[in-house]
């Protein structure tokens, strides 16, 4: 008799009949490859340990009740994949048949799937096949989803963990240099016995006399303002919202300027897109050290990720006696800092993250997912209890808004269900959210209205008088055209980098703000004056690059003050070009 080959002892293994399983990781695993420019490799695998739990659960309790191996297998199979089309069918029939309110849509649906899950059930407890060839077929098609996905994702992650140590290492270098130069300073006080002692203490000048150049005298830090670094994500400036939206934002504008804020009605971001703006004014530079290091190939955004949540604002403040509290939001440049001492997120935490929320929203468990909407309450919510301890505080908040997803109505009314794209890269889709107007300039109208009392309450609850920067990291997208090359749209280019940016600061430190004061320069400005620092104000310079090549960064601040001296004397226009 002859002895089975390999193949065949395979075909007839038990060992088939766990491709449930793998079916269970392919959705988390895709995902994380089509999102691999902003992986989050700690939420894939909470995502992949739990499909693969849910699904083992499953077969165990079938299996217990069957005891037909093949069978309990299609069973498992069957209901993981109604578990995992659930979110997206969801999404289509939604927008087809235009329902008011998610109930109508969403127990209908549930009742469905539990029928079919049901039927299919009972079909194969019931049914004398004896699906060997099915569970051949199933399992060797469920091998090779899960072997290309796995392999794209841990190509993915094989770049994140080299790009971590070579961030590490880089760090580790400039601490030692750091430290090195500690040391050779102090020997160098230490020869000269006639050299002025260092001065040791925060400097803090009077809130209404201070000037660059004035000499503070040391306080306690119980005497510092409390600084609140307001970003509203994508807040286009007064003049293109007029332009482009015809919308009226005088009003919100005007209501700043009464409550003493200085609006820099000119401002442009240094970078046109977030995971560029955000390090560069939160470490006051530019960031051509970046990407003359990495190249304008390169495409990973986690050098940008650790300069924004390790940056030199925090440090600064952290070291004069601050404490920092940071507001969590769901994308991963803003979901932490190193230097917090109190971070505000919502709970469960890994819940928050972009990743995951997008993940739940494509299964059966979509109600669990937390919306934009959520982090957006709890962020205003949570701002206006930073005032109430008294020790100087430096809040940094990202509202990610008025950018799309468009969770809310101009009254605040939240919007009954509003889906994500399932790349995060959202500006590269065929579809342009930008151009959404009436969303836009709907949800504008609530960031404007409810950050005008944020800021009133926060005045109210204070009991110094704060420093506050309201600004955008960059303005709107409406013009963005897939026909034509992003910086060959010199109009779009214009729009995308044209920013709101307001300063709550003493009236005497004003004479010093400028209309076209740019982010990299806003807390050079504020240091020189709170602490008596000497920082150079940098050019205001502009560069723009876009998701496919973020570090191919070209500088266009000619290009821009043209344009908008054309459009302002009416020799051009956007509408008409």
């Amino acid at each position: 008799m002859n002895r089975p080959s390999f193949t065949e002892r395979l075909a007839n293994s038990r060992v088939l009949l766990i491709y449930p399983l793998l079916l269970a990781a392919v959705p988390a695993l895709h995902l994380a490859a089509e999102n691999a420019h902003d992986i989050d490799s700690r939420s894939t695998m909470i995502a992949l340990f739990a499909s693969v739990a849910l699904a083992t659960l499953i077969f165990c309790v079938l299996l217990l009740i069957c005891r037909k191996g093949r069978h309990v297998a299609a069973m498992t199979g069957w209901v993981m994949l109604l578990f995992f089309t659930f979110g997206r069918i969801f999404d289509l029939l939604w927008e087809a048949m235009e329902l008011t309110q998610i109930r109508q849509l969403l127990y209908p649906l549930y009742a469905v799937y539990a029928a079919l899950a049901l039927a299919g059930i009972t079909w194969l407890w019931r049914t004398r096949l004896q699906l060997k060839s099915f569970t051949q077929f199933a399992a060797l098609t469920t091998a090779i989803l899960f072997a290309v996905c796995t392999r794209n994702f841990v190509h993915e992650y094989k770049h994140y963990c080299k790009d971590q140590r070579e961030i590490a290492e880089q760090e580790a270098e400039k601490d030692r240099r750091k430290a090195a130069k500690k040391r050779q300073k102090e020997m160098t006080l230490e020869r000269d016995s006639s050299a002025d002692a260092p001065n040791s203490g925060v400097q803090l000048a009077s809130f209404e006399t201070l000037a660059p150049d004035s000499k503070a005298e040391a306080v306690s830090s119980d005497q510092l303002p409390d600084i609140y670094y307001i970003i509203l994500d994508g807040y286009a400036r007064a003049d293109i919202l007029q332009e482009l939206f015809d919308y009226d934002n005088s009003s919100f504008i005007n209501s700043l300027r009464d409550r003493g804020f200085y609006v820099a009605d000119e401002s442009h971001a240094n970078y046109a897109m977030t995971i560029l703006s955000l390090p560069s004014a939160l470490n006051m530079r530019y960031l051509t050290p970046e990407f003359e290091r990495y190249g304008w190939k390169y495409t990973n955004y986690d050098p940008m990720v650790r300069l924004t949540s390790k940056n030199k604002v925090a440090a600064t403040l952290k070291d004069r006696g601050y404490r920092v509290v940071h507001f969590a939001t769901s994308w991963r440049a803003t979901h932490s800092s190193d230097y917090a001492d109190v971070t505000y997120t919502l709970e469960p935490e890994f819940l928050q993250r972009e990743f995951m929320g997008l993940f739940l929203r494509t299964t059966a468990f979509r109600p669990l997912a937390p919306t934009a909407a959520d982090t957006h309450e709890l962020m205003f919510e949570k701002l206006c209890d930073v005032p109430n301890d008294p020790a100087p505080t430096f809040a940094f908040a990202h509202f990610i808004l008025p950018h799309h997803p468009y969770v809310f109505d101009a009254h605040g009314n939240r919007r009954s269900d509003v889906s994500p794209e399932l790349n995060f890269e959202r500006e590269k889709g065929e579809a342009n959210p930008w151009q959404d107007k009436k969303s836009y300039t709907d949800q504008l109208a609530y960031a404007s209205t409810r950050i005008r009392d944020t800021i009133d309450e926060i005045m109210a609850k204070s009991e110094r008088p704060p420093i506050i920067i309201l600004q955008s990291d960059h303005g709107s997208a409406s013009l963005r055209s897939r026909e034509t090359v992003a910086r060959q749209q010199p109009f779009f280019v214009r729009e995308r980098i044209s920013i709101l940016n307001a300063y709550f600061v003493p009236k005497t430190w004003q004479k010093d703000l400028y209309p076209q004061i740019t982010p990299v320069n806003s807390f050079r400005f504020v240091f020189n004056h709170l602490f008596g620092d000497s920082y150079e104000m940098l050019p205001d310079k502009l560069y723009f690059s876009w998701y496919a090549w973020p570090f191919n960064a070209q500088e266009i601040t000619q290009q821009i003050e043209e344009l908008d001296e054309a459009v302002r004397s009416g020799r051009a226009s956007p509408t008409n070009q």
